[in-house]
């Protein structure tokens, strides 16, 4: 995989694991999210891992195409 497409999930991971976006993520929802500090509760963190997994993927189809999401998993498998 070239080190530039890792840019995308490492971006987005950070962005979503930040503990501001559990206090927002939080202010949102409510206090299942995380705590009033945005140390992320169970719920929280599979809430923010199923939206990692949703965004990344629509922001590598946005920049990639859909040809390049879909196409291998890069484990040298075809």
């Amino acid at each position: 995989m070239d080190p530039v497409k890792k840019i995308i999930p490492f971006a987005t991971f950070v962005a979503i694991a930040s503990p501001m976006a559990f206090e927002l993520t939080r202010n949102l929802l409510g206090s299942w999210i995380a705590s009033g500090e945005g140390v992320p509760k169970l719920g929280g963190l599979l809430l923010h891992a199923l939206v990692f997994v949703i965004l990344t993927h629509f922001l590598w189809r946005f920049f990639y195409g859909p040809k390049t999401a879909s196409s291998s998993c890069g484990c040298g498998m075809a």
